[in-house]
């Protein structure tokens, strides 16, 4: 038992050195892509008021200028949101997002936030404006 521990001790040292014997450089940790914000292709459902642009990308509610400058991400929950709609100030956004298993409607403010939940019918509660 301790020759075959000292065998796959003495195999894995071998494996880590490389065939000049020189440690293995560690390879870098997974990294989940990054979002390019430039990338519009995918920009889907957007709602204008008259200062910005809300819009769904890559399922996340996302807001920026009126000339597309200020991108920024509002949401990044595991659920995916949909039909943006500003609030007649312009200082809000409802959404439909599912969350908990069931599409409800929610709330930020267009400065960011946690989202507010505004329904628990247990039907699909899709924002229409």
């Amino acid at each position: 038992m301790r020759l075959r521990a000292s065998v796959c001790a003495f195999v894995l040292a071998a494996a880590l050195a490389g065939p000049y014997g020189f440690a293995a450089t560690p390879l870098p940790a997974a990294v989940p892509p990054a979002v390019n914000i430039h990338d519009t292709r995918m920009l889907s459902e957007p709602a204008i008021s008259a200062d910005r642009i809300a819009f769904i990308y890559a399922a996340d509610l996302w807001v920026c200028d009126r000339d597309g400058k200020n991108v920024r991400r509002l949401t990044s929950d595991v659920g995916a949101e949909s039909s943006p709609a500003f609030s007649p100030d312009g200082r809000s956004i409802a959404f439909s997002a599912q969350y908990e298993g069931n599409t409800d409607v929610y709330i930020v403010s267009v400065d960011g936030g946690v989202p507010r939940r505004l329904t628990w019918h247990p039907g699909a509660d899709i924002v229409q404006g």
